[in-house]
């Protein structure tokens, strides 16, 4: 029953990846490994307020509250795709 769940817990987090722009995707994947926004901007060559704009359009069109959510799905998936 619960792995059932998390399969349509993932579907559904994948179809709203789909929503996210290439850059919101780009920022997601370093999120989800718990990367700081600053040291996003950094290496995007972009500014922390930029991230940080981006990180909350990201979570509003995920349904997710915080980052630490957005990383926890992330690595379900990923456990999932390798199994």
């Amino acid at each position: 029953k619960r792995q059932r769940m998390m399969m349509c817990q993932n579907r559904q987090f994948e179809e709203r990846i789909k929503l996210l722009t290439n850059w919101e995707k780009q920022i997601t994947e370093r999120l989800a490994v718990g990367i700081s926004s600053k040291s996003i901007a950094k290496r995007l060559g972009i500014s922390s307020k930029t991230v940080d704009n981006h990180r909350a359009n990201i979570l509003e069109k995920m349904v997710l509250d915080n980052a630490a959510q957005l990383a926890r799905l992330f690595a379900s998936i990923q456990t999932a795709r390798s199994s």
